[in-house]
Parts: C-alpha cells; structure tokens; sequence
C-alpha cells in the first residue's frame, strides 16, 4: 500500500516539476513578445502622422492618404471629385 503511494506522489512531483518548468518557458516568452509589442508601440507613437496632399490633374481633384502597412504602401481614397468640361 505504501508503495502504491509513494509511486503516485513520486509520478504527481515528476508532473508538478514539469508544468513548472513549462510555466517559467511561457512566461519567459510572454515577457519578451510583450517587450517587443511595447517598443513597437513606443516606436509608432514617435513617428509622425500621415500627411495627406492634394493632387489636381485633368479635371480630376483627389485626396489621398497613404499609410505603410508590413513595408507596402497601402493607398486610400478619402475624397475623389471629378469635373467634366
């Protein structure tokens, strides 16, 4: 009977050993992913604004905005006028 025990409580410190040193590893990652996520942050938020210019050609009046999204420029039309004479 003792045994039997001493086998379940060896088995259950082997296992409360193992999600502890699981724990630490995520909580290590968690630590650098939110390092990371904070000077990203920090980087963004020193960055200037979008500027934004108007373009006329042709009889065409646009204002457009441009943002950098994953190193791509991403282009939207805000406002598009178009005169016809």
């Amino acid at each position: 009977m003792t045994c039997i025990i001493e086998e379940r409580l060896t088995s259950l410190t082997k296992a409360i050993e193992g999600l502890t040193k699981c724990a630490h590893k995520q909580d290590a990652k968690l630590f650098k992913l939110t390092n990371k996520m904070n000077n990203m942050i920090e980087r963004r938020s020193s960055q200037a604004p979008p500027k934004f210019s108007k373009i006329q050609e042709e009889g065409e009046s646009c204002l457009w905005n441009c943002f950098i999204y994953n190193q791509k420029f991403q282009i939207r039309i805000l406002n598009v006028e178009k005169i016809y004479w």
